[in-house]
């Protein structure tokens, strides 16, 4: 057995077409971070390796299927803790995939709360200038500088 490897045992269904013809029978399979697996399908020094991303079968023999609860849900999303008991449970379960799916979900989910923070901060400060632009354009106005300024009307070209 190659070192950092565990032996398959149908733990993960991975199919890679073979060039010539057929599948390639996964044996060895080492599990690495996100999400992915180091499959060999011999146990030679010099076997071809595959990285292959794990995603867990869907079954809908059951329509329709049931929704995630709520509380599987908060603990998907949580920090410390509460996600951490999840993952551990999942990562016991016997199918590796089921680990490598909650912790894609939850980096996904923390990528895109940090996005919406962003983007919430950006919209603050485009309401702040916006508040600014119309409070200076107010001033403007009520001074009349348009008028004092008319003579520049025909500078538009200069643009």
């Amino acid at each position: 057995m190659p070192p950092t490897y565990e032996r398959n045992n149908r733990h993960v269904d991975i199919w890679i077409p073979s060039i010539k013809g057929g599948d390639v029978v996964i044996w060895w399979i080492h599990i690495a971070r996100g999400g992915e697996v180091v499959a060999r399908a011999g146990e030679h020094q010099d076997e071809a390796e595959y990285m292959v991303l794990l995603f867990l079968s869907s079954d809908y023999s059951c329509q329709p299927t049931d929704p995630m609860p709520i509380w599987f849900d908060k603990l998907l999303q949580a920090k410390g803790r509460g996600y951490h008991t999840l993952a551990e449970a999942a990562c016991v379960l016997d199918n590796p995939a089921t680990f490598a799916e909650v912790e894609c979900y939850h980096c996904h989910h923390k990528q895109y709360a940090e996005l919406k923070a962003d983007q919430c901060a950006i919209i603050a400060k485009l309401d702040t200038e916006d508040k600014h632009l119309s409070s200076i354009c107010h001033c403007m106005e009520a001074w009349g500088l348009h008028s004092h300024l008319a003579h520049l009307e025909n500078c538009l070209n200069l643009l």
